[in-house]
């Protein structure tokens, strides 16, 4: 038996570990520092500090970040509950049903930001226990073992803020920050701001629970940053953007009002539409438990207003920078935002008008496995399937978790887009005949009435329009298509090439070498037959250009209009050329 035991090895080799515990899979220090919010929440906590200190770099002269402190006012934790805080897979927080669950957030959230993490807790005003995780004695085999937490007094780092104290809470301290994608306090706590408005957003939202996390400079404590919440849905009344509701797209921070409504697709009663999902129980037992998808877009008055009255495309507005920034799908797990972007609903990069919709993916814990949530909850796997993973689920009868999704979302972005578009068409159309209108008789019996009353629409719809100067500058490039080639340059971003394949559409673009290229298939489109195919060419992309300014002008660069300027190529293409 001795024997046996001898040939016993540690499954973890704390030594070998050290490294490893620092190389994680969080993305960044805001995503590490959710963890830690999580775990406040978790137990309960109402108000959530984070303390940044500096201290002054000799090399720079500069002050940088130092530690980090993270104080709250929850449950607080018991001796033993405190020993297992910081070791791997045990964890504090293993309910089914809350934020918190795979038990390894604590330590590998700490060490992926600092090389040492100290955790002081108390149950009442007297008594702090104190324990700590260092990756540097790990590697130096001086830690192997997380000793049984001893009571001790409040750090001196953070002892201005022991006052602040509630009965039970914890401090959890980052010592000597080392992985700040940032070197001030200041830089930090504008992307800490950013980034957990949008994450715990229904946790600090008064409609909600109102939890309070307060963003501190150690050096200037007296003006502290209120996190707000930032709703990529913008639905929130306390939105950190709210609208001005007489200035169109503009921001007003204190009587403003929510920038995006409900948006209800077609066939649905609601803009929250709730899809029950089939998971294996505990027990092996096939039960259901619900996915909620909602959906918002803009308010039409800080939209189509807002171009209407300042001649310019509403991504310009202050609302359109920030919806810029936001533009995506939530995912929200347990009243958390686990993960944002697109999945594969839409896949179109850059293109403006998918700012102006709002999408969330909501469900709870029972769901993990479904959504292949990560161990560190700061990711779900949720994309497109292949094929064999369609005919797996098709033989156990059912479709894939994305496939249920999208049968839902892929339409509704489809009809918020067309919408958005036809609401600037209408306003545009309705400005043209209003200016019409007005001008009949407005002007002598002249040679110039025609023009007076052309100069006068152009300065009310102007930015509609597009400009003479252009259009020629583009028809410059395209005299040099050549008959025999097609494939002379368009301009800095654009040339043309064939294609003679059967399975390929009219026409696409396809990024080379620095260049968008405009594929056109013979197939489909009778190059060969035209007369001047060149001049052709030249009218169907100008005014696809033309038809793009219409409905889409936005001060982005070339690449970020291709997909939409391709949809107008094909359909002149077609109403022109199909038989």
């Amino acid at each position: 038996m001795q024997e046996v035991s001898n040939n016993k090895r540690e499954i973890f080799d704390v030594q070998g570990m050290a490294d490893a515990a620092r190389s994680t899979e969080y993305e960044s220090l805001e995503s590490a520092a959710s963890e830690i919010v999580d775990n406040a929440v978790e137990a309960h906590a109402d108000n959530i500090k984070i303390i940044i200190t500096s201290d002054v770099n000799f090399n720079t002269g500069r002050k940088e970040i130092k530690h980090v402190g993270f104080l709250d006012t929850g449950d607080g934790m018991d001796i033993d509950t405190l020993h297992g805080a910081l070791v791997y897979g045990e964890g504090t927080r293993r309910s089914a049903k809350g934020i918190g669950r795979f038990g390894v957030g604590l330590g590998q959230a700490s060490l992926f930001a600092a090389p040492r993490v100290e955790v002081y807790s108390w149950q009442d005003q007297e008594d702090i226990f104190y324990t700590y995780l260092d990756a540097n004695e790990m590697k130096n085999g001086e830690q192997t073992h997380i000793e049984k937490p001893k009571k001790e007094t409040f750090p001196s780092e953070f002892i201005k803020y022991q006052h602040q104290r509630y009965k039970t809470g914890t401090l959890v301290v980052w010592k000597n920050v080392d992985r700040s994608p940032v070197k001030t306090p200041s830089g930090l706590i504008n992307r800490l701001n950013k980034s957990l408005g949008q994450t715990f957003r229904y946790f600090v939202s008064k409609e909600k629970y109102n939890c309070k996390i307060t963003l501190i400079d150690n050096e200037q404590p007296q003006n502290p940053t209120y996190v707000k919440p930032r709703d990529p849905l913008f639905l929130l009344e306390d939105d950190e953007f709210l609208a001005d509701r007489d200035k169109p797209a503009h921001k007003d921070e204190k009587q403003g009002e929510p920038a995006f409504e409900p948006f209800i697709p077609e066939g649905f009663g609601s803009n929250e539409i709730e899809k029950e999902i089939e998971y294996l129980n505990n027990n092996g037992i096939k039960v259901t438990a619900p996915v909620t998808i909602k959906f918002s877009i803009v308010k039409d008055r800080h939209y189509s207003d807002f171009k209407m009255k300042h001649g310019k495309h509403p991504g310009t507005s202050e609302l359109g920078q920030e919806a810029k920034e936001r533009e995506g799908i939530t995912v929200v797990r347990s009243e958390r935002e686990i993960d944002f972007g697109r999945f594969g609903f839409y896949d179109v990069v850059n293109q403006p008008t998918h700012r102006w919709w709002g999408g969330e993916i909501r469900f709870d814990s029972r769901l993990d496995e479904e959504f292949k949530v990560s161990s560190n909850k700061q990711h779900v796997e949720l994309k497109k399937p292949n094929q064999t993973e369609k005919d797996e689920a098709r033989m156990n009868d059912t479709r894939t978790l994305w496939e249920t999704l999208d049968e839902i979302i892929r339409p509704a972005i489809t009809q918020m887009k067309n919408k958005n578009q036809n609401r600037l068409k209408y306003k545009k159309n309705k400005a043209i005949d209003d200016v019409s209108n007005e001008s009949r008789g407005s002007y002598p019996e002249s040679n110039n009435k025609t023009e007076a009353k052309n100069s006068k629409i152009n300065e009310r719809v102007g930015h509609y329009k597009i400009e003479n100067d252009a259009q020629s500058e583009i028809e410059k490039h395209i005299d040099s298509i050549t008959n025999s080639e097609y494939s002379e340059s368009l301009g800095p971003y654009l040339k043309v090439q064939e294609t003679n394949k059967e399975n390929q559409d009219i026409v696409d673009f396809v990024m080379q070498d620095g260049y968008s290229e405009i594929v056109i298939n013979k197939k489909h489109f009778p190059l060969d037959e035209l007369n001047h195919p060149k001049q052709e060419f030249a009218d169907i992309f100008i005014k696809a250009l033309s038809m793009y300014y219409y409905k889409n002008a936005d001060e982005n660069s070339v690449h970020d209009m291709l997909d939409e300027l391709l949809l107008e190529i094909k359909n002149i293409i077609k109403e022109k050329y199909s038989n």
